[in-house]
C-alpha cells in the first residue's frame, strides 16, 4: 500500500467536466424521464380470466390502444398487427387503488407500482412535493403510481400530524375554516383530511371546528375524510357531515346500529387494518411480508427492518394508553369519552383484533361502501402492504370478489376516478396480470405476471434488480446508493457489490463498475452517499476538517463531488486517481469550497466514456469515530407541554461491548450534549464526535428519567 497521498493535488481544477455532470443531476431531476419509459403501444391479452372491476368475465379478449382500453369481452376481433399475450390460466384485473397512505418518498410510488398499485390516494403529504410529482406524471411518468393528495392535514394546535417533524399550519375555531380550507385547495388538495383523534399526548379540535371545516369544504366540491380513534369520535365526525373515516374504529365491540347509522349518512370507511392486525392479530406481524418469496425480493432492506418491527404486542398496551388518559390532569372531553370507552374494553380483545373484523362485517352487511386502504408509509412498505390488507379484510370475513372491488372500482367512484378501477372501453389501461384465480384465492394477488400503467408495461425485471443493487449498496453502510444518469434519461450503467475486509482493517469493500454511455449531454455512473440515508437533506457537519477514503482502481481518473444546500444544484468537485494499488486520500472539506454546516450529499464515480473499475474502503467524515449506540431523533409536537415539547434524542439501542456501554449508556436514555453542544440531531453528534480521535475521552450530557448526569465515554474508531 502507498503512503497518503498529498490533499495539494486535490485542490486542482476538476478534468473531465465532473462538477457539470453531477450538477445536471438536479435540472434533469426536474424535467420527468423514466428508466424504460415509451410511449404506449397497442396489445392485446387473449384467453384471460377477466374480473372487470365488479364481476368475472371467462374466456376473454381485452383490446388496449394508445393507453386505453378499446374492446372487452369473451369474441372481440383483435388487431392483426397487434401484440398478442396468451394468458391462459391468468386473472386480468384493473389495477389496485390503495385508499390510504402517505407519500413521504418517491419510493412510495415506485414501490407502489411494482406491486400492481397502479393509484394512491394520499392522506397526508409534504404539499409542495405533491405538486413537484403532479407536474411529473403530466408529462409522463410510467415507473410511478398515479396519485391523488390530500396534502396537509387539517389538525389542531399539537394535534395528531404536528408530530412529523416539520412545521404546518394548525386550526383553531371555526371562524378560520373557510380560509383554512381555501388555502389547502390553493396547494393543490383534491379532498380535505381532518384529525379528529386524541392520539398519545395529541390534542383535538372541538366539534364544532371539525363540523366548520367540512361544510367549507363541501361548498368547495371537495371530498372530506376524518382520521378517528374511537366510535365515539367517528359518530362525531358522521354527524357533522364527514364523507369517509379514513379508519375503522375498533376501540370496542360495535353497537349493532352503528352499519345502518354510517350507511343512512352516505358515508364510507377505509379498512387500514394489515398494521393492526400484525400488532394486535394472532397470525404474525410484518415478517410475514419479508418472509413471503413473491414479495421480499422487490423490498428494501431499510423497510423490511420496519416490517420486522410490527410485531405482536402484549395486552397490556390496553392498560398502557388506559394509564396514560387517567394521568391527565386536565383531560378534554374528547378524552374523557375515550378513557370511559378503553374502560370497556377487556385486553383479550383488543389482542384478538376481534372488534376491527365485527365492525368491517357489520358495515359491509348494511351496505356501507368498504374502501380498501394500507396506511403504508406509516411504518411498512407501500405496495407489498395492499396485498397484505386485501388477506386481511378476506379474513375478516369479506370475500375475496368484495375486497378486490374495494381495492379497484368502488374507490373510483367515491374519488371521482372516472377514468380507472374498471376494465371498460374507454378507460385507462391500467391492468395487473396475475397467475391463479385471486377471486376465489386473494393471494394469488401476489404472484404477478404483468403490471401496465396507461398501457405502458412495468419493467418489474429491472426494479427488481435495482431493489437489490440499492440493497448490495446498503451492506457498505447507511445511506449509500448505486447513482448514474440512466435515473434521469442517460445510458449509463453502475453496478455494486460489496465484500468483507479491506485496507487498513476495513470491515468491508464496496466494488463499483461503472459503465459511462452517450445518452445526454454529460453522463456519469458512480455511488451517492446521502448523509440522512435518502434525498438530498442538509446536516451540519462543522467542525469536520476533512474527508477520507482508501481507493483502488484500473488507472483511471475519477472524481468526488460534495453536494450542499447553499449551492443547491451545483457541487463541488475534486479529481482523484486509482492505481491497482490500494491508496489513501484525505481531502480538506474547504477544498469544496464549504465549511460543512450543510452537506446533503457526496458522489464518487467517473463521466469517462467506457467501462471503469473502482474500489472503495473506510470512507468517513473527519475521524470516523463511534460510540456505538443507535439514535432516534423525536421531534416535538408544537403546542405540547410536558416531554414532548422539545425535540429529544433517544438512544434506540447500544452495541455490546461498545465505548457506550463501558461507559454506562443505556437504551432509552436521551442524549441532550456532546461536549460543550447541546443536540437534538444524529447527524450532528456524529459529527462532534469525528472532530475526535479515537481514544479521546468525550462527554455525553443525558437524561436518565428524571435525572441529568455526565457520561464520559472514550471513543473507538469505526472500521
Amino acid at each position: 500500500m502507498r503512503a497518503r497521498r498529498s490533499c495539494n493535488q486535490f485542490l486542482r481544477s476538476a478534468s473531465g467536466g465532473l462538477i457539470l455532470t453531477i450538477a445536471v443531476i438536479f435540472i434533469l431531476a426536474s424535467a420527468r424521464v423514466s428508466v424504460g419509459q415509451k410511449s404506449a403501444s397497442s396489445f392485446v391479452i387473449s384467453n384471460a380470466r377477466v374480473f372487470d372491476g365488479e364481476k368475472i368475465i371467462t374466456g376473454a379478449t381485452v383490446v388496449v390502444s394508445d393507453g386505453k382500453i378499446a374492446a372487452v369481452g369473451p369474441k372481440i376481433a383483435t388487431p392483426s398487427d397487434a401484440q398478442i399475450i396468451d394468458a391462459t390460466g391468468y386473472t386480468l384485473m384493473p389495477g389496485l387503488i390503495d385508499s390510504h397512505v402517505h407519500i413521504w418518498t418517491r419510493d412510495v410510488l415506485a414501490s407502489a407500482l411494482a406491486f400492481g398499485v397502479t393509484t394512491e390516494l394520499d392522506m397526508f403529504m409534504r404539499w409542495r412535493q405533491a405538486m413537484h410529482w403532479k407536474e411529473q406524471e403530466s408529462k409522463g411518468a410510467f415507473d410511478v403510481a398515479d396519485f391523488r393528495t390530500a396534502g396537509t392535514c387539517v389538525t389542531s394546535p399539537a394535534g395528531h400530524g404536528t408530530e412529523e417533524g416539520f412545521p404546518i399550519p394548525t386550526i383553531n375555531t371555526p371562524e378560520e375554516a373557510a380560509a383554512f380550507v381555501d388555502a389547502r385547495i390553493a396547494e393543490g388538495s383534491d379532498y380535505i383530511k381532518i384529525m379528529y383523534d386524541f392520539g398519545d399526548n395529541y390534542s383535538v379540535m372541538s366539534r364544532e371546528t371539525m363540523a366548520a371545516v367540512v361544510r367549507a369544504a363541501h361548498k368547495r366540491g371537495k371530498l372530506v375524510l376524518v382520521h378517528i380513534g374511537s366510535y365515539e369520535g367517528a359518530i362525531e365526525a358522521i354527524e357533522a357531515g364527514a364523507d369517509g373515516l379514513a379508519h375503522l374504529p375498533h376501540d370496542r365491540p360495535p353497537a349493532k346500529e352503528f352499519g345502518t347509522f354510517v350507511k343512512a349518512h352516505h358515508a364510507f370507511v377505509e379498512t387500514t387494518l394489515a398494521i393492526p392486525r400484525f400488532l394486535f392479530g394472532n397470525d404474525g406481524g410484518g415478517d410475514t411480508i419479508v418472509d413471503d418469496p413473491l414479495l421480499a425480493p422487490y423490498l428494501l432492506t431499510s423497510d423490511t427492518g420496519l416490517l420486522k418491527g410490527i410485531a405482536p404486542v402484549k395486552a397490556q398496551v390496553h392498560g398502557m394508553i388506559l394509564h396514560h388518559i387517567q394521568q391527565l390532569r386536565n383531560p378534554t372531553p374528547f378524552e374523557i369519552r375515550e378513557r370511559e370507552s378503553l374502560k370497556g374494553i377487556a385486553p383479550d380483545q383488543y389482542e384478538a383484533f376481534s372488534n376491527a373484523e365485527e365492525t368491517l362485517c357489520l358495515l359491509d352487511r348494511a351496505g356501507v361502501p368498504i374502501l380498501v386502504g394500507t396506511d403504508a408509509a406509516n411504518g411498512a412498505t407501500a405496495g407489498a402492504l395492499m396485498h397484505a390488507e386485501l388477506d386481511t379484510v378476506v379474513k375478516a370475513g369479506l370475500s375475496p370478489v368484495e375486497a378486490l372491488t374495494d381495492a379497484t372500482s368502488v374507490p373510483a367512484k367515491i374519488f371521482s376516478l372516472n377514468d380507472r378501477g374498471r376494465i371498460a372501453p374507454g378507460l385507462r389501461a391500467d391492468l395487473l396480470l396475475v397467475r391463479g384465480d385471486p377471486t376465489v384465492d386473494i393471494g394469488a394477488t401476489k404472484d404477478i405476471v404483468a403490471i401496465w400503467k396507461q398501457g405502458v408495461r412495468f419493467d418489474r425485471d429491472a426494479f427488481r434488480e435495482s431493489i437489490a443493487q440499492r440493497n448490495e449498496a446498503w451492506r457498505f453502510g447507511r445511506g449509500w446508493w448505486p447513482w448514474s444518469d440512466l435515473r434521469f434519461g442517460g445510458n449509463s450503467k453502475v453496478h455494486v457489490s460489496v465484500t468483507e475486509g479491506g485496507p487498513d482493517h476495513a470491515s468491508g469493500t464496496m466494488s463499483i463498475e461503472g459503465n459511462v454511455k452517450s445518452g445526454i449531454a454529460e453522463p456519469f455512473a458512480g455511488v451517492m452517499y446521502f448523509p440522512v440515508g435518502w434525498g438530498f437533506s442538509p446536516v451540519n457537519y462543522s467542525g469536520v476538517k476533512d474527508l477520507s477514503f482508501w481507493a483502488r482502481g484500473n488507472g483511471g481518473s475519477y472524481g468526488i463531488s460534495i453536494f450542499t444546500q447553499s449551492r443547491g444544484r451545483v457541487p463541488a468537485s475534486v479529481p482523484f486517481g486509482a492505481s491497482k494499488e490500494w491508496e489513501q486520500h484525505t481531502i480538506p472539506l474547504s477544498a469544496f469550497r464549504t465549511d460543512g454546516h450543510d452537506i446533503t450529499g457526496a458522489f464518487i464515480g467517473g463521466d469517462r466514456m467506457g467501462i471503469y473499475q473502482l474500489e472503495v474502503s473506510r470512507f468517513r467524515f473527519g475521524s470516523g469515530a463511534s460510540i456505538g449506540v443507535d439514535l432516534i431523533p423525536m421531534p416535538a409536537i408544537p403546542g405540547s407541554k410536558g416531554k414532548f415539547s422539545a425535540s429529544r434524542l433517544i438512544i434506540g439501542s447500544v452495541t455490546k461491548e461498545s465505548p457506550a456501554e463501558v461507559a454506562g449508556l443505556k437504551t432509552g436514555d436521551t442524549i441532550i450534549g456532546v461536549g460543550n453542544e447541546k443536540v437534538t440531531d444524529p447527524e450532528r453528534v456524529k459529527a462532534l464526535l469525528w472532530q475526535s480521535a479515537p481514544g479521546h475521552m468525550v462527554p455525553i450530557e443525558i437524561v436518565r428519567g428524571e435525572r441529568h448526569q455526565i457520561v464520559n465515554v472514550t471513543l473507538s474508531e469505526h472500521p
